[in-house]
């Protein structure tokens, strides 16, 4: 997946068997790649507004998010070189 590395399935349960219906189990979650997802999807919002407030805006969207602010100023950087 792109948003997980090192997923590690978990199996069985305690009182009966197995169910192949549902998945579960423990990964680590790229937060970088989560929130530059976000922006790349929200970009229509801000394209009309100037760089500066634009670049609030996202800070805001990802904070509210719950986003720390190293995550929040990487995604914003790598996005506006894409942009």
């Amino acid at each position: 997946n792109l948003m997980m590395e090192d997923f590690i399935e978990l199996h069985g349960d305690r009182l009966f068997a197995e169910d192949k219906a549902i998945v579960c189990g423990m990964a680590k979650i790229d937060e970088q790649k989560i929130a530059s997802q976000l922006l790349k999807k929200k970009k229509y919002k801000w394209e009309k507004l100037g760089k500066l407030e634009a670049r609030k805006k996202m800070s805001e969207f990802l904070a509210r998010k719950g986003f720390s602010w190293t995550v929040i100023k990487e995604s914003i950087d790598v996005f506006n070189e894409k942009s």
